[in-house]
């Protein structure tokens, strides 16, 4: 038999192998494009002062937003978020905030209440409540 081919189960099983490798790469590759946001980097920053201070206070600490700016204040201290024109709209603990200013709080325990903030340049910033970190969804 002359055989100048690939038969169908061998490109299957290159077409699996190649899914699998995948199926780790892509969500790495994910990872390490957006750990280098500077939105994500400062909103930790502002979360894990906030933490400091209420570990040290030993009570929630509100972090305080206002729609249509860039910055995040608490405890008389201002930090803006420069690569964001404004924020849009928030939801905290999965309710809308109607009002100008929304506030999350950030708890000695070592969580951060669930928020989703949006900018106004549809940048969405999402809360990993347990981990005390941000993800950024663009």
């Amino acid at each position: 038999m002359n055989r100048r081919a690939f038969s169908l189960i061998e490109l299957m099983i290159v077409i699996v192998i190649f899914g699998i490798s995948l199926m780790f790469i892509v969500p790495k590759m994910v990872e390490k494009y957006t750990e280098n946001s500077p939105v994500k980097k400062q909103f930790e920053e502002v979360i894990q002062k906030a933490y400091n201070k209420a570990l040290s206070s030993n009570k929630g600490i509100f972090v305080q937003g206002v729609k249509g700016g860039n910055t995040l204040s608490f405890d008389n201290e201002t930090y803006k978020i420069d690569e964001i024109t404004s924020f849009n709209s928030a939801k905290i603990n999965n309710q809308l905030q109607s009002g100008l200013n929304f506030y999350f709080g950030v708890y000695p325990d070592g969580f951060v209440d669930t928020f989703e903030i949006v900018t106004s340049n549809n940048v969405k910033i999402i809360s990993d409540s347990l981990n005390m970190k941000v993800n950024i969804v663009e």
